[in-house]
């Protein structure tokens, strides 16, 4: 390393020919435009990282955003190294090396940006991490148009203005040797780290598929395809008519649904039935619990659609959203209960919301601009889909709702948890911050007069995302409490495709449901994981790309599953 950076790039780069060929000599600077971009995105990522780390006000994410950047350097590193020495190999090939010269600047150019969208989102990713190869082409303009947003992509602006400096400048980087010593301890850092999986999302994604390929499995199953034109007008079609539509006399007047983000029933019946939460004890003696209940996706969408119409939609749920849009229009809850004469009103606190369930069907939907008194409340902001409001902040909207009518279906889909950022600025764990909200919207019902006469549902759309796999995923909370309710435990295997009729059992005259014998499932967005689940706790999980089964006990046939679930998914 003691030769300087002109007699590397020399040896590395296109070589002089002899003086007869009269050729154009590839000069030493195109390299040095390299290890400008290189240098000058490793001061890009420093800073976003710093930036985002300071602005989350939150010390638990300093450590992943240094190691975050180390991984960052890490692979602008081996970018270097891979176009040296393919520019070493090839240095006899004037033409060649020259195009090869454009090819790894380009490359570089490209990475760079690419790694300045994701500090912004750190959080979120140690939160639920995802492998990126494992997107489409749809998933990839939902994340950056639905999700993101445009707004979001300020940092892409700020590292390209400062990689094209570093490109068009004719300032001579530091020397090869001064570059190699700073690089060594940087790498050795680099390897240490990733014994863990990598906060730094192509990092966390390389090691992955390593993982996968070390522990490969035989295929047990073949892959399954959507259908060529995708339509939902046979599950439209097939849908039997809300239960609901068959109500006579009302026990209540209200029915206001709370749908908790992510939480899982271990966790629900641990930190709030088993911790006594204040509203717990409140309402203890007339509420019911169902813990054999079951979400059938993984996806915040797809689940509430499920609620709604007791429609499986067998796909990802931002994959490709068109491709089941019609399934809003299949019969629902909301739609029965406004022919009843109920109002209906579905809340969220978030600043963009795309993906309403039954959206057409909803007299009001509610986002952030929508509630007038936003001083004092929590806000969160680091993407186009996280953006929000508090949930507490709507029980003025919602009560007020309520007063305003005879009849009122509510449905309140919760924002606190789809972000780490929300404990860490409110100081407060979910299931701590729910009791608050659930205290202040049953105070406020009662200070209104219609305590009494209001269905008050707590349900989860599902359970932790990054693992479609586990069954405990699947298995999430509904509690049901009304003046008229015979307090216990409801054992008997449901899920979200029973939903309608168990509210409909308590709003009305309607039979409980009987439950079923199996549920097919389908895991998150980030990962098309198809699965089913019994009455009796047998359970598989298959991977649709690899075609292996993640886990099982009991159900042992994944052919079975899988002729199954095709045949729904073809009928869908």
């Amino acid at each position: 390393m003691s030769t300087s950076l002109d007699s590397f790039s020399g040896s590395a780069g296109c070589s002089r020919k002899p003086a007869k060929h009269k050729v154009p000599l590839a000069s030493p600077g195109e390299w040095d435009r390299l290890f400008r971009l290189v240098i000058a995105f490793a001061i890009a990522q420093f800073g976003l990282h710093g930036i985002h780390a300071f602005v989350s006000k939150d010390p638990r994410v300093l450590l992943p955003h240094a190691v975050a950047w180390i991984h960052d350097l890490f692979l602008l590193a081996i970018l270097v190294m891979v176009s040296l020495i393919v520019g070493r190999i090839i240095a006899r090939r004037t033409l060649l090396c020259r195009w090869w010269h454009a090819v790894a600047i380009a490359i570089t150019f490209a990475v760079g940006i690419l790694l300045s969208i994701y500090p912004n989102m750190l959080t979120e990713f140690l939160a639920f991490p995802i492998n990126i190869f494992g997107a489409d082409g749809s998933t990839t303009w939902f994340f950056l148009v639905e999700y993101l947003g445009w707004r979001a992509l300020w940092p892409i602006a700020v590292s390209g203005a400062l990689g094209a400096y570093a490109a068009l400048t004719s300032r001579r980087p530091p020397s090869s040797r001064k570059l190699a010593i700073a690089a060594l301890p940087i790498s050795l850092l680099a390897l240490f780290t990733l014994l863990k999986l990598s906060p730094q999302p192509i990092v966390y994604s390389m090691q992955r598929l390593a993982q996968a390929w070390i522990a490969r499995e035989e295929r047990a199953v073949p892959t399954l395809a959507r259908p060529m034109k995708a339509t939902t007008e046979a599950a439209v079609v097939a849908s039997k008519p809300s239960p609901l539509e068959a109500a006579e006399a009302f026990h209540y007047d209200h029915v206001i649904i709370l749908v908790f983000e992510g939480v899982k029933s271990v966790q629900f019946e641990a930190e709030f039935i088993g911790a006594k939460r204040e509203y717990y004890e409140r309402v203890k003696d007339r509420s019911v619990y169902f813990n054999n209940y079951y979400t059938t996706n993984l996806d915040s969408y797809t689940s509430l659609i499920a609620m709604l119409t007791s429609v499986l939609v067998p796909y990802r749920a931002y994959a490709s959203p068109d491709g089941y849009e019609r399934v809003n229009e299949a019969p629902n809850m909301v739609a029965a209960l406004r022919r009843h004469g109920f109002r209906t009103l579905f809340v969220s606190t978030c600043d963009h919301h795309p993906f309403v369930p039954v959206r057409r069907h909803w007299h009001r939907v509610t986002t952030r601009k929508d509630f007038p008194e936003q001083r004092g409340w929590v806000s969160v902001g680091s993407s186009r889909m996280e953006a929000a409001l508090e949930d507490r902040a709507a029980i003025p909207t919602i009560v007020e709702f309520v007063e305003s009518h005879k009849r009122t279906l509510v449905m309140h889909e919760m924002i606190f948890g789809h972000s780490p950022a929300w404990i860490s600025k409110t100081g407060k764990r979910q299931i701590t911050y729910y009791d608050a909200y659930l205290r202040g919207l049953l105070d406020a019902l009662e200070a209104a007069g219609r305590a009494e006469r209001a269905l008050v549902v707590l349900v989860s759309d599902h359970g932790d995302r990054s693992g479609p796999a586990d069954v405990e995923n699947y298995r999430v909370p509904l509690f049901v409490s009304g003046a008229s309710i015979e307090p216990g435990t409801n054992c008997t295997f449901l899920s979200h495709l029973d939903f309608q009729q168990i509210i409909g059992h308590h709003l009305s005259r309607l039979e409980s449901p009987e439950g079923s014998d199996a549920l097919l499932t389908v895991g998150s967005t980030e990962s098309w994981v198809y699965g089913k689940i019994t009455g009796g706790g047998d359970y598989q999980f298959i991977d649709n790309v690899s075609g292996v089964v993640l886990s099982c006990q009991g159900l042992r046939e994944p052919m079975n599953l899988y002729r199954q679930f095709r045949a729904y998914l073809n009928s869908f």
